[in-house]
């Protein structure tokens, strides 16, 4: 189970997503990926007639993976196999991240969002297993709160507040990077989390390219902090804590490919950095060269250093790597495959969060009456 494999390396996905009407329409145009449960064959040989002489030094390539889901995959088929055995973790104080990764018009934000009419995302699927694995626990008490920000052009924006000013990325000797002034909401059920994504979608920065209509032009992270205690604990109470980030990265983009100019321009070349720094930091810290994984430069980029932690520290992490079928998007496939290729040999240490609070003699009397509530209540169960 991934559960356990979790301990290792990270666990690395690759989504292949169906071909679109702009390739299939283009002459130059002929599927280049085959795949099965694990592995990624490239066949490079796409010099065909109409297909661009230069890829004549192209060859063909096979890659393997934890799991490689093809074109006829759901992203519910994405969550059951490598994301749902991980969510009871959260529970138990192991953090998670999840992030999607690719270039751009590959179905990332697709893959963590879903659509409005036939699949939900990501982030739903896990935040809907999340509540039920909470309402099935009846001796636990389970706190859940969500932040939903973007890094556009390296500035920080609360999604969740209108009009948000930019926000200031801080390291806390405990915490990590952590973002002041952001809005934290209190959420009940995984139609709340719902209400608040839509919320902060709105308010994402997005525009069309040649590639897709609805470019995101920003990455997007959801971050849920989870506090979990148990009802029938005495005096001296153990609480587990967990953070979810759900992580919908800015794909990278060629300005000559995508039409970009002007202001789309400038944040191309801004997402292209930040995937450059992420690059960098894999490339660190799947190096087998001890000085290189000594100095890994998370400080190049507020992406960077927001997801240190999912990188390097206390984490579980699930990368989702989305890629095109397409011969005219050779380069892209290409060169996400090779970033995640390298980021399967990253080494994670995950520990349980767990912290004592021993109550003030002044709570006694509340602990007390909670317990007599919970006697009470199973003396009905029994009597009934």
């Amino acid at each position: 189970a991934i559960f356990h494999r979790m301990a290792g390396n990270i666990h690395v996905a690759i989504r292949v997503r169906p071909e679109n009407a702009r390739e299939t329409d283009d002459r130059r145009h002929r599927s280049i990926l085959r795949v099965s449960d694990h592995m990624v064959f490239v066949d490079a040989k796409i010099n065909t007639p109409g297909a661009p002489g230069i890829v004549q030094r192209y060859q063909d390539k096979q890659f393997a993976f934890d799991r490689v889901y093809g074109d006829e995959c759901t992203t519910n088929d994405v969550f059951q196999g490598s994301i749902r055995d991980l969510v009871p973790g959260l529970l138990e104080g192991y953090s998670t991240t999840v992030f999607a990764y690719g270039a751009t018009g590959s179905g990332k934000t697709y893959t963590m969002m879903g659509n409005d009419s036939s699949q939900a995302g990501i982030n739903i699927l896990t935040m809907s297993h999340l509540y039920g694995l909470i309402e099935a626990s009846s001796n636990l008490s389970v706190s859940v709160s969500v932040s939903y920000l973007e890094v556009y052009n390296e500035t920080i924006r609360d999604l969740l507040v209108p009009d948000s000013p930019a926000l200031v990325l801080r390291e806390d000797p405990v915490k990590g990077a952590s973002v002041s002034r952001l809005t934290w909401r209190q959420v009940h059920s995984s139609e709340q989390v719902l209400k608040a994504l839509e919320e902060g979608q709105q308010r994402r920065t997005q525009a069309g390219t040649l590639f897709n209509e609805a470019s995101s032009r920003s990455h997007a992270v959801l971050q849920v902090q989870i506090a979990v205690r148990d009802k029938l604990c005495g005096l001296s109470d153990q609480v587990k804590r967990a953070c979810l980030s759900l992580v919908d990265l800015a794909g990278s983009e060629r300005a000559c490919l995508s039409g970009t100019s002007g202001m789309r321009l400038k944040e191309g070349a801004n997402i292209n950095r930040s995937l450059l720094a992420l690059g960098n930091c894999i490339n660190a810290l799947a190096s087998k060269n001890p000085q290189r994984r000594a100095h890994v430069p998370y400080r190049d980029s507020k992406l960077t250093r927001m997801l240190k932690n999912a990188l390097q520290g206390n984490c579980r992490t699930i990368m989702i790597a989305n890629i095109s079928p397409s011969s005219l998007c050779y380069e892209d496939t290409d060169n996400t495959l090779r970033y995640a290729n390298r980021a399967k040999d990253i080494r994670l240490k995950s520990t349980c969060n767990v912290t004592s609070v021993d109550y003030h003699v002044s709570e006694y009397k509340g602990v007390i009456n909670r317990l007599q509530k919970e006697v009470a209540d199973l003396r009905a169960q029994l009597a009934a």
